[in-house]
């Protein structure tokens, strides 16, 4: 998107989608309390991991999103209180303007930051989403996205490049110690999961 000079401007969670099609391959409720039930309710939905069959994920919401002239390498744009309103420029007073570039890369800092590493305030549940454990591996460049000095913040390419080093550098087990202490059966799971992937890679 950024190559194409388009910023989106309002990259929050509601803005980003999964395509759950192979996942779910028989559908799940849209209830985010019930979206581990099939669509009428009645049974646990049957689903495979983003491990074993790959996703797609997709902005929407284009309403405020713009595109740029290639020449205009910092457009100053007036800023725009979207669904995340943590962005230094809102809270800097006297500040009218930003490079919404740098802003869209705050917002997907802060993305991963509430959704796999810390969690989260969910009003329309009434409680605290939790983050996921096993994402340590994102926090240095999730700081980096969000860090204090707008002037710091990684352009896209830069983040792209250094996530394919993390992947790279990834072991193919994550499991924690306390999981091998305290939930055996997810070990168990881990394993045969490993070596079906193994089966057919083969």
């Amino acid at each position: 998107m950024h190559h194409h000079h388009v910023a989106h401007r309002n990259c929050h969670f509601l803005n980003i989608m999964i395509d759950g099609t192979h996942l779910y391959p028989q559908g799940f409720h849209p209830d985010i309390i019930h979206q581990h039930l099939k669509p009428d309710k009645c049974a646990i939905a049957k689903h495979y991991m983003c491990t074993r069959l790959s996703v797609k994920y997709y902005f929407i919401d284009f309403g405020i999103s713009r595109r740029y002239d290639a020449s205009d390498r910092a457009p100053m744009e007036g800023i725009i209180r979207g669904g995340d309103k943590t962005t230094p420029e809102h809270v800097v007073p006297g500040q009218w303007a930003a490079d919404p570039f740098p802003t869209d890369i705050y917002y997907l800092g802060n993305f991963i930051r509430q959704h796999f590493l810390e969690g989260f305030e969910e009003p329309r549940i009434g409680y605290r989403v939790p983050g996921h454990a096993g994402f340590d591996f994102m926090a240095p460049l999730m700081q980096d996205m969000v860090h204090p000095n707008q002037t710091q913040w990684p352009t896209i390419d830069v983040i792209v490049a250094r996530f394919a080093d993390i992947w790279q550098s990834l072991r193919a087990c994550m499991v924690s110690k306390g999981e091998f202490a305290y939930w055996p059966h997810r070990v168990v799971a881990h394993w045969c999961c490993c070596m079906r992937f193994v089966a057919l890679r083969v």
